[in-house]
């Protein structure tokens, strides 16, 4: 098992993510205890709406390529949707890095995929779909990241308790009891 941080490192690397909960053949996946519990609820929502979007987009995109020509204006529709979206896990994620600032990486993660939206949009209207299907498949792989990240992290209670993890003093993690009502 790794020792329990609250590195900045994105889950993705397995160094320093976190603690991870133990499978069979060792970590299953990392584990981030953060501060912020309705940060954490915000980003979690957000980020899955968006990713709901880009999939609803796909699909859109999709219909409309097999002949569907009226999903078209639905897919140029959602567009709006989806930006806000992404902008708003913007938002998240500052706030997450105001009550925990070692978590850098989502902020420029999240502005990037914004970024690649509003490009997708203009690709789209433009209609290079030579570049906006892969760009709309990198903006699909990105959205499904921030949705695994986001529901990995795991807010600190305000007193203290039912943190998933603490490191104890011989480098081991050490699971805190929670207390019930």
């Amino acid at each position: 098992m790794t020792r329990a941080t609250t590195e900045g490192t994105p889950p993705s690397t397995g160094s320093g993510g976190g603690s991870a909960a133990a499978g069979p053949t060792g970590p299953a996946y990392p584990v981030q205890a953060v501060n912020g519990r309705g940060t954490v609820r915000l980003l979690r929502t957000v980020t899955l709406l968006a990713c709901i979007e880009t999939l609803v987009q796909a699909a859109l995109a999709g219909q409309f390529m097999t002949g569907d020509s009226g999903k078209l204006s639905w897919h140029e529709a959602n567009t709006g949707l989806l930006v806000l979206l992404t902008a708003l896990q913007i938002v998240g994620a500052v706030l997450l890095w105001r009550r925990n600032r070692q978590l850098r990486w989502p902020i420029p993660l999240t502005v990037v995929v914004l970024l690649l939206t509003v490009a997708q949009a203009v690709l789209g209207a433009n209609g290079e779909t030579a570049v906006h299907i892969p760009v709309g498949v990198a903006i699909c792989g990105a959205e499904a990241a921030l949705v695994l990240w986001a529901f990995l992290l795991r807010p600190n209670s305000p007193n203290g308790l039912n943190s998933p993890t603490e490191p104890d003093d011989s480098g081991t993690e050490a699971v805190r009891p929670s207390r019930t009502a």
